[in-house]
């Protein structure tokens, strides 16, 4: 007997939590995928030979696609519904997942991984618009939470997930995973959500401002991720890492990047004004930024996820590197993490009900900056790494406190029509956020681990120059994975406890900067409004 999509739907009274069931796990797949990356990454940087640029590329690259249509695919589900868009997204994302297993170089990695970025921006919008347009006073906060409860629970499989399969299998596994998770995310959508579009907003996809937009996002990110190796000002040779040798060798393309994403946001800016005065359909719906929690939310968002992201960026490095821990046992220790925001997000549903969510967003920030500081303050070269567990659970609380209750008070008071791409805009900021936390963490990371390598091998005599470069070389531009194989060199065996020592305090250097990010989320939040309490 053959089921039929209309004949299996649930009925009204159960339709809407399936679907939030729906999009939660579809939400839950894309964000699985940069923790499972991050643990595999270490592994990918050796099998591949990846430079440590390359390996910002591999997280960076798919943050910049999201990020720059997520306002335009926010339009999109507006018109054609969130359905549709959740199973467009999953089926590009499968197939960006398979790209990436089989790839053998950087060119197609990279290439998939920016497929999995533009598919990213189908189910964010989507998954958001859908929640707003269903849900609505005191079942808001309860359907946050439960979204933030699943992809919190799914965060917290994703180091074990992908370490396992790094240790056990290949790291190209944690690829292939997503397509039968695809598989079934996209049938359960077909059977359960609702064919109808969100709401109607007149007037085109602005194509020409979305283009603007992601041509400036991508030399930002390009200027912030190759000014460690190419140099911010002047163009530096191959050999000489870091921005304290500046040989006028012409400008660098740090420096090309940053002119050209001046430019581009200045004609985006222009645009945008012309047409708003004419009355014309504009890329942003300015009107929005007007609400106080979307204004304010937005950019805690935002910092939020530049301290959130640089930390997962730098955490397995440091915990496969430094500390010598597989991909498994670094996916068991920032299982920490995750499971702390698993806790975290039903948690603060249950308190912003007594104590409103902006409380709720103020606290998890305040865990933030204390989790991080503690991690830091740990960090050395031979530490436990279950010295790390508390503070990494700590942080995760503070996670899951501030991201469901954020999304729950920036489209608060958004019009439904306006859903998705309120929706897309605040998932652009996020994105923004992540995208700029990698790029710097990584330079400080780069920069901070170049800096100590060379010191310390220059206050050796026994190394000739050209030891001293090649080798602070190659541990800069992998980003201290080279330790794994360095230490099978028995002509640095006596320096090596040294090099840890660099390269662990390079780990806690870029963490603190993360801290300057929840800094500023903490500034924000105290700006959101007061009467967010249900």
């Amino acid at each position: 007997m053959t089921v039929t999509a209309s004949q299996a739907q649930p009925d009204a009274g159960t339709r809407r939590w399936a679907t939030l069931a729906v999009v939660a796990f579809a939400t839950a797949m894309i964000i699985l995928d940069a923790t499972v990356v991050a643990v595999a990454l270490p592994t990918m940087i050796t099998d591949l030979g990846l430079s440590i640029t390359t390996a910002e590329w591999v997280t960076t690259i798919y943050t910049v696609a999201f990020a720059a249509l997520l306002i335009p695919m926010g339009q999109v589900v507006d018109r054609i519904g969130g359905r549709r868009m959740v199973m467009i997204g999953v089926t590009l994302f499968a197939l960006g997942s398979v790209g990436a297993g089989l790839s053998h170089g950087p060119l197609v990695l990279l290439s998939s991984r920016l497929l999995q970025g533009v598919s990213g921006a189908f189910i964010l919008p989507a998954s958001l618009a859908t929640l707003t347009a269903l849900f609505t006073d005191r079942a808001r906060p309860i359907a946050f939470g439960v979204w933030g409860a699943v992809i919190g629970g799914m965060a917290a499989l994703g180091p074990l997930v992908g370490g396992w399969l790094t240790t056990n299998v290949s790291w190209r596994a944690v690829f292939f995973v997503n397509v039968p998770i695809g598989i079934i995310i996209w049938v359960a959508a077909l059977l359960v959500m609702e064919a109808s579009a969100t709401g109607k907003r007149p007037g085109r996809i602005d194509v020409a401002g979305g283009s603007l937009v992601a041509l400036t996002l991508a030399m930002v990110t390009y200027g912030l991720v190759q000014g460690q190796r190419f140099g911010w000002i002047h163009a530096i040779r191959l050999s000489t890492i870091g921005p304290w040798t500046w040989p006028a060798h012409g400008p660098s393309q740090s420096l090309i990047a940053f002119g050209v994403a001046v430019l581009t946001g200045v004609a985006f800016a222009i645009r945008e004004r012309r047409r708003a005065a004419a009355g014309r359909h504009t890329y942003l719906a300015w009107e929005l930024f007007a609400l106080r929690g979307f204004r304010f939310g937005n950019l805690a968002g935002a910092a939020v996820n530049f301290g959130e992201l640089g930390l997962v960026f730098v955490l397995p490095l440091y915990l496969q590197a430094v500390l010598g821990l597989s991909a498994w046992g670094a996916g068991l220790i920032l299982m920490g993490l995750a499971a702390g925001a698993f806790v975290g997000g039903p948690a603060a549903a249950g308190v912003a009900r007594h104590r409103g969510e902006r409380f709720v967003v103020l606290s998890g920030v305040v865990m933030l900056m204390v989790a991080i500081a503690g991690a830091a303050a740990v960090i050395g070269p031979t530490t436990s790494s279950l010295h790390l567990v508390p503070w990494l659970a700590l942080a995760g609380l503070g996670i899951g406190s501030v991201q469901a209750q954020l999304s729950s008070i920036i489209l608060d008071e958004v019009p439904p029509p306006l859903s998705g791409q309120a929706s897309g805009t605040q998932s652009t900021f996020r994105q923004l956020g992540a995208t700029f936390g990698v790029a710097l963490v990584g330079a400080i990371l780069t920069m901070s681990l170049a800096s100590g390598v060379r010191t310390t091998l220059e206050t050796n005599a026994s190394f000739p120059p050209a030891q001293v470069a090649q080798v602070t070389e190659s541990l800069a531009r992998s980003g201290g994975t080279a330790l794994i194989t360095l230490r099978n060199d028995p002509s640095l065996a006596a320096v090596l406890p040294s090099i840890d020592d660099a390269a662990a305090r390079a780990a806690r250097n870029a963490m603190l900067v993360t801290i300057g990010g929840f800094v500023v989320a903490l500034g924000a939040g105290m700006l959101l409004p007061k009467d967010t309490k249900r």
